[in-house]
């Protein structure tokens, strides 16, 4: 007759956040809200319009250097928030394994051997 000693910890994973959907979502939804703010004030308007259209070669050549710059920042922020997700899942499934500090992986390298 034989036992089984091992117990499984049976889990259903964790479900995960769209980190890039989210900020992308919420980067959307600003931009509706300026372009709709805009649409409905018309002194606001033509103020928008009148600064766009004085505006030289040289200041749209730094609207353009923004808006990538902003996209660039955008994209990292989202990549660093994504790797921080990622660790944390495998921290995670190396607590469900058994895998965490302190235990016979880390005694077997202070042991002095």
């Amino acid at each position: 007759m034989t036992t089984n000693d091992t117990t499984l910890d049976v889990r259903l994973p964790r479900p995960r956040i769209r980190t890039g959907a989210i900020v992308w979502g919420l980067i959307v939804t600003l931009v509706g809200a300026g372009a709709l703010a805009l649409l409905l004030n018309p002194e606001l308007r033509d103020a928008t319009i009148a600064a766009i259209l004085s505006l030289s070669a040289f200041g749209f050549g730094l609207a353009v250097l923004a808006g990538l710059g902003l996209l660039i920042l955008v994209l990292a922020i989202v990549t660093l928030i994504r790797r921080a997700q990622q660790r944390a899942e495998l921290r995670h499934i190396d607590a469900l394994a058994g895998n965490t500090p302190g235990t016979a992986a880390d005694s077997a390298t202070s042991d002095g051997s």
